[in-house]
């Protein structure tokens, strides 16, 4: 069996026949991305221009290395703006095309939903509220947006017959004259309309039906030639959409691509790891999904997330956190985790490099910065050896839809890469607000939009696999990055001067100082370890869980057996990440897991410290 499993010998690099890897591999891939951006812009300028009958897209082709370009301006989308798209007509154009279905296929009235869910709200009535519930008169009613959209499904599955019915029902307790007592269904359901505008409650079902339709249906929404790189640029020609169909073939070919597929496959199996089946809102229309594609099954379905982020919401407050997929239990895994991150998806990675260095190369030097600035007990190792990592978190959709949706967690107005691997036909990548679908977005090619502003969606797809890997960097992680350099940067405690002073302090504390436990001396000790750990990413568990570590009583045994353990845990844990960071576990897991795992199959590397 091991001599039918490839091997990775060692890291392909791509573009071999265009950019030969010498001495120093990053100073050749500035130079050859530096004269691929000016050989695009010279041909770009040279090439004869086209107006569309809206007016507002401007077209260029030309040729790029014996490639064709395809390149679009729009004249009405300016990125400097909040709101790019705004001044663009391009989706009520949309919107105009698909009136007729639309008035065939309406929604639940918000009378139907409403009753609907304050049906169900009353059911499970007195739990505790979340950040985006709804209160009248000190009463707290539980997750009401989560409810609503599981109403809509509710009303779908019963049937259009069944609506005018429910909307009955809504006219009848709304208009009864009894009083409304706090906690009854009346009190429930004039709660929902109260708050309904608040909650923005969206049938999310006739949407995903609705794209389904425009993906699917020829004439709807426009389609550049499959085959050429595409690219789309605002009013004042800043890139916010580029596409290479065959980013992954034309760097590597088609034997690495194969075992990248491969190695995929044989990553996410029953035998090693299922992916994650965690329910996601891009992800609503798996249902659908899932008729289409019979011989899916569920296990084979999910999202995984591999990086560092922060917790509990997501919010810049909190500390930045290793992701729960990233903590794999096993060190076999773990290690077959981190190979398959540097080879497989890392050679991904560098493509995606590429092009984000043609088209922006400051913005992505941004990016370097916050991952190079990150914790360091945090962030996953770079899948690249001669820079620094551009993303900080990579997502591996398998086998999944994606629903209409925009990244409003990711880098604002930054570029996300994205590629797909599989064997399927379909999951073109499609942009309702500029009336574009892309079907050159097949296995093997790369993409780069601004995802964090233009939404976006997979139109449907049959076939035996999918996988789509998706790289960003989250606003709160720059956010959080930024105020700590700010803050550093800005600290009387970081000059010379305060410096040489501190240790001249130190030097001159007494014995018995020191060892008083409230002295100057002792204090500036532990406010000097704390700075110390936060900086080296020295970090306690209960912190790495977004929560501020508890301040123990003084002079009791219970207290210092905590601290005692606490402390032994964190010199683990410490071990731990620096054996993770370097690529390897400090020693070798058992034979019978190595074999459980796969590991000796040598299916990814012979070693990361390659």
């Amino acid at each position: 069996m091991r001599s039918k499993l490839p091997v990775w010998d060692s890291k392909p690099q791509p573009f071999r026949a265009d950019c030969p890897i010498f001495n120093n591999p990053q100073q050749e891939w500035l130079a050859h991305e530096r004269e691929a951006r000016k050989q695009l812009d010279a041909a770009r300028q040279e090439a004869a221009s086209e107006m569309d009958e809206s007016g507002e897209i401007e077209t260029r082709k030309y040729v790029y290395r014996g490639r064709n370009v395809y390149c679009e301006k729009f004249h009405q989308i300016d990125w400097k703006l909040n709101k790019p798209t705004k001044n663009s007509n391009l989706l009520a154009a949309l919107n105009d095309s698909l009136s007729s279905w639309s008035a065939e296929n309406p929604s639940p009235s918000d009378k139907a939903v409403q009753y609907t869910t304050a049906m169900a709200l009353f059911e499970k009535k007195g739990k505790k509220t979340t950040k985006k519930g709804g209160k009248t008169g000190g009463s707290k009613i539980d997750k009401p947006l989560e409810t609503a959209e599981m109403a809509y499904q509710e009303l779908y599955a019963s049937g259009r017959d069944s609506w005018s019915k429910v909307e009955q029902e809504f006219d009848t307790l709304n208009n009864s004259k009894e009083p409304k007592s706090e906690g009854d269904k009346a009190w429930y359901l004039k709660t929902v309309v109260d708050n309904w505008k608040m909650w923005r409650v969206t049938d999310k079902i006739l949407i995903n039906h609705r794209n389904r339709y425009a993906s699917t249906k020829d004439g709807i929404l426009r389609t550049p030639p499959e085959n050429e790189l595409y690219l789309a640029l605002d009013k004042h020609d800043s890139i916010f959409i580029f596409l290479d169909p065959e980013g992954l073939y034309q760097a590597f070919g088609e034997d690495i691509v194969a075992r990248m597929l491969a190695d995929t496959k044989l990553f996410y199996s029953p035998s090693l790891k299922i992916p994650n089946p965690k329910e996601n809102k891009r992800h609503l229309s798996q249902r659908l999904h899932m008729e289409s594609n019979p011989h899916l099954k569920e296990k084979e379905c999910g999202s995984e997330h591999y990086g560092h982020w922060h917790a509990r919401g997501h919010s810049s407050d909190e500390p930045i956190v290793e992701t729960a997929d990233s903590l794999v239990k096993g060190a076999a895994l773990k290690q077959l985790l981190l190979q398959y991150l540097h080879y497989t998806v890392g050679s991904m990675t560098r493509v995606l490099d590429f092009w984000f260095g043609v088209w922006d190369p400051e913005l992505r030097e941004e990016y370097r910065r916050v991952y190079r600035d990150s914790p360091r007990f945090a962030r996953l190792p770079p899948t690249n050896d001669d820079h620094d990592e551009t993303y900080t978190l990579r997502v591996i959709i398998s086998n999944r839809p994606t629903d209409e949706h925009v990244d409003k967690f990711d880098w604002e107005k930054g570029l996300t890469g994205l590629c797909q691997i599989g064997n399927f036909q379909g999951a073109a990548m499609c942009f309702n607000q500029i009336g574009l679908k892309l079907n050159g977005y097949k296995s093997g090619a790369v993409l780069l939009i601004r995802g964090g502003e233009i939404s976006h969606y997979i139109a449907p797809w049959k076939g035996e696999c999918r996988y789509a890997f998706d790289h960003t960097t989250h606003k709160t992680v720059r956010e959080t990055v930024d105020r700590e350099r700010d803050r550093g940067s800005k600290s009387p405690a970081n000059s010379s001067t305060n410096k040489k002073k501190r240790k001249l302090d130190a030097t001159e504390d007494s014995p018995s100082e020191k060892d008083e436990p409230g002295s100057p001396a002792k204090k500036r000790k532990a406010r000097g370890l704390k700075a110390e750990n936060s900086k080296s990413g020295k970090v306690v568990d209960d912190e790495a869980a977004g929560q501020e570590e508890p301040e123990a009583p003084a002079r009791t045994t219970k207290a210092k057996n905590s601290r005692a353990k606490k402390a032994t845990g964190n010199k683990v844990a410490e071990k731990q990440t620096e054996a993770q960071v370097a690529g390897l576990e400090d020693s070798d897991p058992p034979a019978r897991n190595t074999r459980s795992k796969g590991l000796q199959a040598g299916k990814f590397s012979k070693g990361l410290d390659k």
